[in-house]
């Protein structure tokens, strides 16, 4: 009961988070006893599908890099902290 209680107040926090580099949380529910969330649909690979491909050139890894740092940094102002990077 706890679990699933964390699960929507987690939610709710997520979808007030707004950053271009963050995926959004549109909505989250339950269905057959299993709880879900609902997130925007993106275009594209993975980070790690392009890795696959070879080493990124220096610059393309910093800009990437500064892009998460930029979305952490708004999810921790709102005291949330993102433990499932991809």
């Amino acid at each position: 009961r706890m679990a699933v209680e964390r699960f929507y107040r987690e939610m709710e926090a997520i979808g007030r988070l707004e950053h271009p580099h963050l995926v959004r949380a549109t909505d989250a529910g339950s269905a057959d006893q299993r709880h879900y969330l609902v997130m925007e649909c993106l275009e594209g690979g993975t980070l790690a599908e392009r890795l696959d491909r070879g080493h990124l050139p220096l610059a393309q890894a910093l800009a990437i890099a500064i892009q998460i740092a930029g979305a952490l940094s708004t999810a921790h102002g709102r005291g949330i902290v993102h433990r499932d990077l991809k």
